[in-house]
């Protein structure tokens, strides 16, 4: 995501337009500077690859989480959620700031309907393909839609939480990670 989609030039404009950006590491002091995954998804051209190893979250002001997904989605895909956060946004908060939860609650069960046929639609297109490379990307982007739609099944059945609960109860993409169970030694 650092080198990819948050360096897209309108992935920037669009996130520091709407969004007040922060970064934090979830296990203390770790740090990859290797570019090695940044390398891979430039040379494979996936949509998506949903991981653990990071999260990005969608919070109110007052910090309660209106979406999240982790792993890496290319600045089409993030930016279609960016507008997903968005409509959440003009339509579940009033003017005076106030969040109607039975309304993030209803577009997200919407959201997870409208994710679960497009992660459907692709897979159906991987079966066909024959570029063993664009079969591996088509997968990657359907597992990833289908992950999208189990984030918005799973926030329709709750009223938005705060971070840091979010944080220690988010969905995973699945168990990949490049984060030590304990911090690195110097």
């Amino acid at each position: 995501m650092r080198t990819v989609t948050f360096s897209d030039a309108t992935v920037a404009e669009a996130v520091n337009k709407a969004c007040v950006s922060t970064w934090s590491n979830r296990v203390p002091e770790f740090h990859n500077c290797s570019f090695q995954t940044e390398e891979w998804i430039l040379k494979s051209s996936p949509d998506c690859f949903a991981t653990k190893n990071f999260c990005t979250f969608f919070c109110t002001p007052d910090k309660k989480v209106l979406h999240y997904f982790t792993g890496y989605f290319s600045a089409k895909l993030f930016l279609e959620e960016l507008e997903f956060v968005k409509t959440i946004a003009e339509n579940a908060i009033d003017e005076k700031g106030k969040l109607n939860n039975a309304k993030v609650r209803e577009l997200h069960g919407a959201r997870a309907a409208k994710r679960s046929r497009q992660s459907q639609d692709t897979q159906n297109l991987t079966e066909t393909r024959g570029d063993y490379q664009k079969q591996l990307a088509q997968r990657s982007l359907g597992e990833g839609l289908g992950y999208l739609s189990r984030v918005s099944l799973s926030l329709e059945k709750v009223n938005p939480k705060p971070l840091d609960t979010m944080i220690k109860e988010h969905l995973s993409g699945n168990n990949f990670t490049e984060e030590k169970s304990e911090p690195a030694r110097k």
